[in-house]
């Protein structure tokens, strides 16, 4: 009977041992665990916003950089426009009727007008070229003349897409825009339209073989 006791006694410890062996190894994992997921959820929220903030910073690092460029091609063109503005002669102007329409000129004023227009356009041209040559992002630089101005001389037109250096290309004749398709001649009718410098695009330039353009 002792020993029948005992044998009982002996299991009974036995099948404590290990159900307190159980709980502690289950509570063991469960800590584990926990820690584990927290640990998961806690490095995933810090390599989100260590990824949303490096985003941000590479964002407005890009966008300062394109400020920057935008900014300094203004500049460049506000120079050409004080120096086209600036080489240009009102008596010549006045003397040959510029400020009145083609059909009211003499044929003397008219082709001493395209004679000046020409010789002006070749003078401006040289400081355009070096004023764009030095200012990054620009791929083309023009001149175009008014058709109420002169309806022989167009001006000028210079582009370096796809080349090392400014070339010239064919001047744009004016009076063949067509003032209707904004989308491709706002260059020309929206600075007319407000009075002022605009800033136009993104659009297909059609003399850049349709290359997203701004202006």
């Amino acid at each position: 009977m002792k020993k029948l006791l005992g044998l009982r006694a002996h299991r009974l410890r036995h099948s404590l041992r290990i159900r307190i062996t159980v709980i502690t190894i289950s509570a063991i994992l469960a800590s584990f665990l926990s820690f584990a997921v927290a640990g998961f959820f806690t490095v995933g929220r810090e390599a989100s916003s260590s990824s949303a903030e490096k985003m941000h910073l590479i964002s407005k690092n890009a966008q300062q950089s394109l400020d920057a460029l935008l900014d300094s091609i203004k500049q460049s063109a506000f120079s050409m426009s004080r120096i086209a503005s600036d080489s240009l002669d009102g008596l010549v102007l006045i003397h040959n009727a510029a400020n009145k329409s083609p059909t009211e000129r003499t044929h003397q004023q008219t082709s001493q007008l395209d004679t000046y227009i020409t010789n002006y356009c070749g003078k401006v041209q040289e400081t355009m070229g070096s004023i764009a040559s030095h200012t990054k992002g620009v791929v083309a630089y023009y001149y175009c003349i008014n058709p109420n101005v002169s309806s022989n001389e167009h001006g000028f037109y210079y582009s370096r897409m796809g080349k090392v250096g400014f070339e010239e290309q064919s001047p744009v004749d004016a009076s063949k825009l067509d003032s209707h398709d904004t989308d491709r001649n706002d260059w020309y009718f929206m600075p007319m339209r407000k009075g002022a410098p605009s800033w136009v695009g993104p659009y297909k330039d059609t003399h850049l073989n349709d290359a997203l353009t701004i202006t």
